[in-house]
Order: structure tokens, then sequence, then C-alpha cells
């Protein structure tokens, strides 16, 4: 940086004696001007002062030169007439060493000159990037195909044009035939079902995908490609261009689902949850921390962040007071398990909206403890669900699992339980309840990407339980967005179902991710197929054999259930309570269970397994 600013200070010190010198010999249209050599001297040293301490005031010795732009050029141009101007006026009132008119001619050179010098950059980076396709010699280089042909490809052509020193655009892939096309000198040289072909022709190491709307396969298609030439792939963002940082980052694993942005009703969710209190237990959560900071957006005026563990929580709190400094955030240490702590809770802060994320979620882990499953997620949804009768709060949203559905292990049987209780709690109260039922979040704790990453920076092998095992999975944003949005909407009693996509086989999810590391699966990392644990099935289901009906929003669904008396709901909870007294065996738990939940059916886990092949 420092040798850069010296190379300028000197270059605009010799284009102030240059311009000065070519001034004097187009003024008097002659060679022969030695008897302005002693002016021109004087003066150009005259005239570098004033650029100089023009040009650092102005902030001309701060730009990069490979960031030169128009802005940096209308500046030069200011500041060299700034220059000009005071140089005249010295001139005039003091030296009278040269004619009026041999200025006017200096400035016009001046600002070339100084332009030239910053803009020169740039015009070598441009021819370079226009013949640099022709030869392939430098294997350090980063010879880029682009995914794409709009505007995300011109802007990030021009992104590698002006920031990169070391990357060149060889050729254009697009989604759909624009074979021919040109952006910024660059040729869209085929369709993406070509990728392997362009690749091998340009000998490129780099792909960049350069479209917002890039769906699952063609991810996948252009991952395998990829990793099978050893290329590397990286995308386009927008939003990274704030600032002048990079606009070329890595893939992140959510990329892999294909995901089109969630359009929400703002104004909707905004009546929804301004000036509001809301409490969301199981707050200091990976899904209760994102609906958190989701809702922060649209100003409720108080969240009650409700957790057993401080840490994360403090940490969430932390969070909206940094980025929401006008709401006012509790976090408040409990168990959705203890009635006296939550009535005490609900009477002191009588909350508008109650989240209840709180729950067990970790299938194998619940085989082993199902009476912790009873009192979390059976027992706490109880408990704060009639809180919020008595009290009164407006609504109630259950956060649920596509497990409760067809329940093969005791986690869902007890989700698909806190779901009858909202149904219960909603026919015999004026708070209005409902549920949100989804599928495995990416980036959740305990989901499999960070394992898989781990797995992979270890060196391997990835730990996939059986090759055909599939689940519904969504982004933790998109998750949380959804499940504001259902709360938004609903009326009361219903279970919402959001729309899930397609079912993620593992196997591929490792595959890729795999990939996305530079490595070859099954080569450079293994996979290992450890067999489906206790209570897990190969595909989850997303709804049971009911019909859904169709919301105002496209992803959000609603189950049509049988519908429960809340006295009845009493007597089992009656039930429920002598079983975690007694604490009961998992068989004896899973009687129970089946008393509300009769589709509930353990899988013969080692059967399945037994059909596993590498």
């Amino acid at each position: 940086m420092a040798n850069r600013k010296v190379l300028l200070v000197f270059l605009d010190i010799m284009v102030c004696f240059i311009a000065l010198y070519l001034g004097v010999m187009l003024r008097f249209n002659s060679l022969n001007i030695s008897e302005y050599y002693n002016a021109i001297g004087a003066t150009g040293i005259l005239f570098s002062a004033i650029v100089l301490t023009t040009y650092y005031l102005i902030g001309l010795y701060h730009s990069l030169w490979k960031h030169a732009s128009v802005e940096e050029l209308v500046k030069l141009i200011f500041s060299s007439f700034i220059s000009i101007v005071l140089l005249f006026i010295v001139n005039e009132i003091w030296f009278h060493h040269l004619p009026n008119s041999v200025f006017a001619i200096a400035f016009l050179l001046q600002t070339g000159l100084s332009g030239a010098s910053r803009f020169s950059y740039r015009v070598l980076r441009v021819l370079k990037n226009i013949f640099i396709s022709k030869s392939y010699k430098n294997q350090q280089e980063r010879r880029i195909i682009v995914i794409g042909s709009g505007f995300e490809a011109a802007a990030t052509i021009n992104n590698i044009n002006n920031r990169d020193t070391d990357g060149y655009v060889l050729a254009l892939v697009d989604r759909i035939n624009n074979r021919g096309a040109m952006v910024h000198n660059v040729k869209v040289e085929g369709t993406l079902k070509e990728l392997e072909q362009i690749i091998q022709r340009f000998l490129a190491n780099e792909v960049i995908i350069a479209s917002e709307i890039f769906i699952e396969d063609d991810m996948g298609f252009t991952l395998q490609i990829c990793s099978k030439l050893k290329c590397r792939v990286k995308k386009y963002d927008a939003i990274g261009d704030v600032g002048h940082s990079n606009m070329i980052v890595d893939i992140d694993p959510k990329d892999l689902l294909g995901r089109a942005q969630v359009k929400l009703d703002e104004k909707g969710i905004n009546t929804f949850l301004k000036d509001k209190t809301v409490l969301v237990t199981g707050g200091g959560g990976s899904i209760g921390s994102e609906l958190i900071k989701q809702m922060a957006k649209y100003k409720p005026k108080h969240i009650l962040i409700i957790d057993m563990f401080e840490n994360d929580a403090y940490l969430t709190k932390l969070y909206i007071e940094r980025k929401f400094s006008n709401i006012k955030v509790d976090v408040l240490i409990a168990s959705v398990r203890d009635k006296n702590r939550m009535c005490e809770i609900f009477e002191k802060y009588s909350p508008d909206i109650v989240f209840h994320a709180a729950a067990h979620k970790h299938v194998p882990l619940m085989e082993k403890a199902p009476n912790e499953a009873l009192k979390n997620n059976i027992l706490g949804t109880y408990i704060v669900a009639k809180c919020a009768s008595q009290y009164k709060a407006k609504k109630f949203v259950l956060v649920s699992t596509d497990k409760a559905v067809n329940p093969t292990n005791i986690m869902g049987a007890t989700k698909r339980v806190a779901e009858i209780i909202m149904s219960a709690f909603n026919l015999s109260s004026t708070t209005e309840y409902s549920a949100v039922r989804f599928g495995n979040v990416l980036g959740s704790s305990g989901s499999v990407i960070p394992i898989f990453r781990q797995q992979i920076e270890e060196g391997g092998p990835v730990r996939v339980t059986h090759p055909d095992v599939r689940r519904y999975f969504m982004t933790i944003e998109e998750a949380c967005q959804l499940v504001i949005q259902a709360g938004a909407i609903a009326k009361g009693g219903e279970i919402f179902i959001l729309d899930m996509h397609k079912p993620v086989r593992i196997r591929d999810l490792a595959e890729n991710l795999i990939r996305l590391y530079g490595y070859v699966p099954g080569t450079d990392i293994e996979i290992e197929y450890t067999g489906l644990r206790p209570g897990e099935k190969l595909y989850e289901e997303i709804m049971l054999d009911t019909e859904a009906t169709e919301t105002n929003h496209e992803k959000i669904f609603i189950a049509i259930q049988k519908e429960y008396k809340l006295d009845i709901i009493e007597k089992y909870m009656a039930t429920i309570f002598k079983t975690i007294q007694s604490n009961k065996s998992t068989e004896e738990v899973i009687k129970v269970l089946q008393i509300m939940v009769p589709e509930l059916k353990p899988l013969n886990i080692q059967q399945i397994n037994e059909g596993i092949k590498q």
C-alpha cells in the first residue's frame, strides 16, 4: 500500500512537468522552447505541490487502481481543475512566467495523463482477459467458467475483472440455450448439459454459479461434474458487494437444497407481531433463537426467552439488544416441566403470543430415555398450553415435526401427543392454538451437516446410517420464517404443514458435501454405512393419510385431523403423570403412548439394516 502511494505521487509529479512542457510546445507550435525551461521548472514545482495537496485532501491516494471508477474520475477532474485555477491565480499575481493559454492546455493534459495512470490497471486487466483463453500455461491462475448469462453473470465477470489478480473468465455456460451470446467479451459456449466438455476444452479449474435460481438437481449435477474434473465450485453473492467486499463466495451447504427465497405476507406478520409481548420456549436453541431473530424484524414490544440453559439464551438476548435496541428482551431461566414457574412467568408478563419450541428431538436418545421425552414433549407442552389458556394469550404456536406422522419412535409419538394437546385446548379456550410441522433443519444443533463437515475435515469416513435413508430438509431461516407466517394466518386448531419439497437422500447429501470440499466421494473420502439407529425410519412422512387443504400461502398447507376434547386429554395426562413417576420401561411407555397414538409402530431396525449394501 505504501509503495503504491509513493509510485502514484512520483507519477503525478512527472505528469505535472510533462503537462506544462507539452502545453508550452503546443502553445507555440514549436519544439524549440529552451527559453521557457526555467519557467517550466519553477512553475512545475509549484504545480506539483498544489496537485499533491489537492489530491491528498480529496482522497485520491486512498483508492485502489483496480477499483478505479467513474466516481474517482470525477474526483480527479475536479481536483485537477482546482489545482490549475490555483496555479493560474499564483502565476497572475506573482510570477507571470507562462502565457495564460498554457494553463488551459496543461489542465487537459494533466487530467488525461493522471487518469490514464490510474485506469491503466483496469485496461491491462481487460486486455489480458481477452487473450488469456489463448494460453493456459500458468497453472496457478484461476481459469473460470461462469454458469449464467444475465445480470448475475455480468456482475460476476465485472467483479473478477476489477478485483481478482489471478482469475480470468474463459467462457459462460447457460442453463437455457443462449449459445453465442456475449457478456463483457465472454461468450456463452453451451448449456449446463455440456458443462463437462466445456471445462475440459478450456482447461478450467473453477466454476462460479451466477444464477439466483439454481434447483437442487442442477446443483447436484454441477457438483458431480466439478468433483470428477477436480474443479472448484463457488457462487455469486450480490449481497456481498457492499463495501467492495468479494461477491464470489464458497457454496453453503444450504445451497444444496436449491430453494428460492420464501415470500412472506409482511403486512400480515407485522399485524401479528408488532407491539406484542412474545414468549418463546426453548428460545436458546437453534430453532427458538432463529425464530426470535426473524420475529424481531417486525418490532414486537417485548420478547421473553425461556430456556433451561443460560448461555445460548443469553447470546440470543445480546444479539437482539445489539441489532434491535428498541425491543425489550428478557431471558427467563426455567423448565417447561415446572408448572409453578411457568404460571409465575405467564402471570407476571401476560404474553400475547407463545411459540412453544422447547422439546427433546433426538430420536435414538429418546429411545433410551423415554420418560424424559414424556416429561419434556408431553408434560411440558401441556403445562405451557394450559398457562396460555389460563392467562389468555391470543395465540399459541407449537413447533412440531414430520416424525409425528405414523411414528415409529418415542420422540415422534410424544410430538404427536403434543399436537393432540394443542388441538384439545383450542376447542375449550379463547386462545387460538395451532401447530407447525416440518422436517429436518439444516444447520440446527445435532443436524447431519455439522457432523458430516467435521468428519470430512478429519479425513473421513463420513458415516451415513443407511444408503437409502431419505429425509425432508429446510434451511433454518426458511423454517422459522414459515413458522411465523403460519402463526400469523392461524385461526385456531390447525396443524400447518410446510412445503418441504422432495425428500433428500442422505447419501446424496453426504456426497455433495464431500464434493464441496473438492474431494471425490469413495476415493478421497469414504462413506461408511452404520445402520439405522433405534426408532429411525428409512423414509419420513409429512402428513397422515388425510387430505390437506391449501392456505393463502403457497408453501403452507393444513392437515385435516381428528379433534380431541380436553376432558379426554386431562384423563390421559393423569396416566402420563403416573408413568413418569413410576419410571416405566420403554415397552410400557410405548403402550401408554399408543392410547393416544395407535399408529405408533416400532420398526424392526435389525431387519432393515441387514439389507445394507456398500
